[in-house]
């Protein structure tokens, strides 16, 4: 009976002991999993007040106002707008205020443009280095240096190395036209991938598959192609698998309130001015009338 108190006693404490240990556990794997969500990222610097807004768009809905100066990270590269990461606001930043280095005005981006579709990003300028990954074209990176032996020093993903300088484009920034999703018009609301593409032609210059109801960016319109950006990359599609996002309706301004015209006060009326006493006529004093004097006749002369 002895033994079986003590076993039970022992669970009882080992249960107690996983129950204390469980927030633990459970804190330590969010923040593992919070780790495994921080995206690479590239330091840049705004050249002069900006705007984050909330998609890659003018008329998008304000997020924050930047300053000339201050520091953001670059999460997702485009020639056209940027996903940056402010510290208490993210968004997106259009790409001509952005600042990666000091270099030529003509060479902030370097676009991947291999002969077999894709490129190897080194650690050093070398054929021989240490390979820090596969570039595919149209991959968009930051020009930072022109390197040696043919090698430009670039940074993309949140790394820094060196490509062939002779299977890049550089290009300063863009502006976009518009925005909208991949669709298949003979599928709608199902998922399909539509080819990504180098050049506005089919044939051997596959970027890569995009998903239906993928978001893009769209740099400029052709009669059949659209030039666009999603995913860090920069390429073509056939028009029709774009569907382009409308331009939101202007709000009406409301009518400005009708001013009253102002009202001029009236000028209190004057009291009457009482009628002065009319003074009683004195009569003009007669004149006394002046005694007859008797008329003597003259004598009569004998």
């Amino acid at each position: 009976m002895k033994k079986q108190s003590l076993k039970a006693f022992s669970l009882f404490m080992a249960l107690l002991l996983l129950l204390s240990l469980s927030p633990v556990l459970a804190e330590k794997k969010a923040d593992e999993a919070a780790k495994e969500e921080v995206l690479p990222s590239i330091k840049a610097t705004l050249v002069s007040d900006a705007s984050i807004l909330l998609e890659p768009r003018a008329d998008a809905a304000f997020v924050a106002g930047l300053m000339a100066d201050t520091s953001v990270d670059v999460v997702s590269l485009g020639l056209t707008w940027c996903k940056v990461d402010a510290g208490l606001a993210k968004g997106y930043i259009a790409s001509r205020f952005l600042k990666f280095a000091d270099t030529p005005e003509d060479k902030v981006f370097a676009v991947v443009s291999a002969n077999n579709g894709r490129l190897t990003l080194r650690e050093k300028p070398s054929t021989k280095s240490k390979s820090l990954g596969k570039l595919q074209n149209g991959t968009v990176t930051v020009f930072l240096e022109e390197g040696d032996n043919n090698f430009t020093k670039v940074a993309v993903n949140g790394k820094e190395g060196y490509l062939l300088t002779n299977h890049l484009e550089f290009s300063t920034a863009k502006e976009s036209v518009g925005t909208g999703v991949v669709f298949h018009p003979d599928h709608p609301g199902k998922l399909r991938k539509i080819k990504m593409r180098w050049e506005d032609k089919t044939g051997s210059n596959v970027i890569g598959d995009i998903k239906t109801s993928t978001p893009v960016v769209i740099v400029s319109k052709g009669d059949n192609w659209y030039e666009i950006e999603t995913l860090g990359k920069i390429g073509y599609m056939m028009k029709k698998y774009i569907q382009e996002d409308e331009a939101p309706t202007a709000t009406a301004q409301p009518a400005a309130p009708v001013q009253p015209a102002p009202v001029q006060p009236v000028a209190p009326a004057q009291p009457e001015v009482p009628a002065q006493p009319v003074s009683p006529a004195v009569p003009a004093p007669e004149a006394p009338e002046q005694p007859v004097v008797p008329v003597i006749p003259a004598p009569e002369t004998p």
